[in-house]
């Protein structure tokens, strides 16, 4: 009986510390990115932040922000890269490099998209 009862009390005490109350740092301020402030404003699939501090998100197509307006490089506007479809995701690596997945690999040089290909 003991045993029930220390298990019992196991079971309520591992409850009781984790039910503890979140209180948020009062310095922290989030600020919403949407459509009213030049983001994009559909699903999100991925997100990565280059070494310049650009904002890149892959939804349909990849979308680069910079603080204040969203540029689109997608598959239906052949004059803003090489990206190959809109189903994309995307990653950033050490050198600051945004390498994206979209029918094959690429990744974003500062004038164009380069693809690559096997």
């Amino acid at each position: 009986m003991s045993r029930f009862i220390f298990s019992l009390w196991l079971l309520v005490a591992t409850f009781d510390l984790l039910a503890q109350a979140f209180t948020p740092d009062p310095d922290w301020r989030f600020d919403n990115f949407n459509r009213q402030n030049h983001f994009v404003s559909r699903n999100i699939n991925n997100l990565t932040i280059d070494k310049h501090g650009y904002i890149w998100v892959c939804s349909r197509g990849i979308q680069r922000f910079d603080g204040f307006r969203t540029i689109d490089y997608n598959s239906l506007d052949p004059s803003t890269g090489g990206l190959k479809n809109n189903y994309t995701d995307l990653i950033s690596d050490g050198d600051g490099r945004i390498w994206v997945s979209s029918g094959g690999i690429c990744y974003y040089n500062k004038t164009i998209i380069i693809l690559l290909t096997g």
